[in-house]
């Protein structure tokens, strides 16, 4: 199932850490303090999350406040034909919540001392039995981050669906 496509929730925020700190921190913490972190981002514990976009109403919103136990992990993300250097945080609670944060090289830094800037983020609320997976595509002169996550299951059911966040928005911030 593909929902719409959609604009990353993009922020012009500077952060204190890169996310190689950031992962540094969680994997070292069994209770991470994940407000504080999207208090410094400028984003919300709120999950912004599909189910309302296609006409779920979830008994309860999903918060991610608490990060006991969470994995984070960074992977490069690239497209053909682009010099980009964005990486994803992915940050996900054992059995539930996941993250992704979007960063990039701020330029001018030298590789040794990489500043980066937080660009934007991505949710998804339900990892029950799997944890989401990304990856990036083109298709026509667009270019997308996508969530490929676990959907509705239970016996006999099984749904996965395909999230496109448009990368369009994120030119935006290269200044």
């Amino acid at each position: 199932m593909l929902c719409r496509v959609e604009d990353l929730y993009a922020r012009s925020a500077s952060v204190k850490n890169d996310p190689y700190g950031i992962q540094k921190r969680i994997t070292g913490q069994h209770d991470f303090d994940v407000v504080g972190l999207w208090q410094d981002l400028g984003i919300s514990p709120k999950m912004e999350t599909v189910y309302p976009r296609v006409g779920i109403i979830p008994d309860e919103p999903a918060i991610f406040d608490k990060c006991e136990d969470c994995r984070a992990e960074i992977n490069p993300l690239t497209w053909k034909n682009s010099k980009d250097k964005l990486v994803a945080l992915k940050i996900l609670q054992p059995w539930g919540l996941c993250r992704f944060l979007i960063f990039r090289p701020l330029r001018g830094s030298t590789t040794d001392k990489l500043k980066w800037q937080f660009i934007g983020h991505a949710d998804h609320d339900f990892a029950r039995y799997q944890p989401p997976k990304h990856k990036t595509e083109k298709l026509a002169n667009g270019r997308y981050f996508v969530i490929t996550a676990q959907g509705v299951s239970g016996t006999g059911v099984s749904l996965e669906y395909e999230r496109w966040y448009l990368k369009a928005v994120l030119q935006h911030y290269k200044k």
